[in-house]
């Protein structure tokens, strides 16, 4: 199945990252409120905590407006300090500026990203996601496969998800070429917006065919 294209992405010409090696490593991490749970918030800190080099994280938080925003706020900075920036709800061209200034992003879990992996995988970046059973838990996966993503980015276990995360934050160069291969506007053109939109169609129809015969069967052995 495709996505489509958001008319403000396309109108967008965002800025290409110019990383100086005093820099931390940028790190999106991109979603609503509703994603920034404990655990999630908590591995964060431990990632931030742990790496070998100075990192930052950007939180661009959908919907952190008004009286929310300052909670989310506290409540990130009381776990991370000065280790974290966190943006209030956005215009989506600020927004995509902010993810492009990135050097790498991070998806929250277990509710992951669809929109999120969309937008910072098109500003160039590469990132790392969790798995799980349920279907939220799981979308990114798919993502990250039809993208052709390492393996190893797609994390089944929290401890795994940190080792991911701290894999690319001190390897640079790898970083960088897995975001020359994999990221930018043509994978996302390539993979996730082209597609075969008649697919939920097909499907639906040949669930049908089989309930249909399934009641045909039944009625027949009933009738004997």
């Amino acid at each position: 199945m495709p996505y489509r294209p958001p008319a403000a992405m396309l109108e967008l010409d965002l800025p290409k990252r110019k990383r100086l090696k005093a820099d931390p490593v940028k790190i999106a991490v991109a979603g609503t409120t509703i994603k920034l749970n404990p655990g999630f918030l908590q591995t964060c800190a431990e990632i931030a905590n742990e790496a070998p080099v100075p990192v930052e994280f950007h939180f661009l938080v959908g919907q952190a407006t008004g009286l929310t925003f300052p909670q989310v706020r506290n409540l990130v900075h009381r776990l991370m300090g000065d280790k974290a920036v966190v943006h209030k709800h956005q215009d989506y061209a600020s927004y995509m500026k902010v993810i492009a200034g990135c050097d790498m992003f991070l998806n929250p879990f277990p509710f992951g990203n669809t929109n999120g992996i969309v937008d910072t995988v098109w500003a160039g970046l590469v990132g790392v996601c969790k798995t799980g059973r349920e279907v939220h838990e799981h979308i990114d996966e798919g993502m990250f496969r039809r993208l052709g993503f390492p393996e190893w980015t797609i994390a089944g276990t929290t401890q795994d998800y940190k080792a991911a995360a701290l894999r690319l934050i001190e390897n640079e160069s790898e970083r960088r070429d897995l975001a020359r291969t994999l990221a930018g506007k043509k994978a996302i053109e390539k993979l996730i917006f082209k597609g075969r939109p008649e697919i939920l169609g097909e499907r639906i129809q040949a669930l049908l065919k089989n309930l249909h015969g399934a009641q045909a069967r039944v009625a027949v052995t009933e009738a004997k």
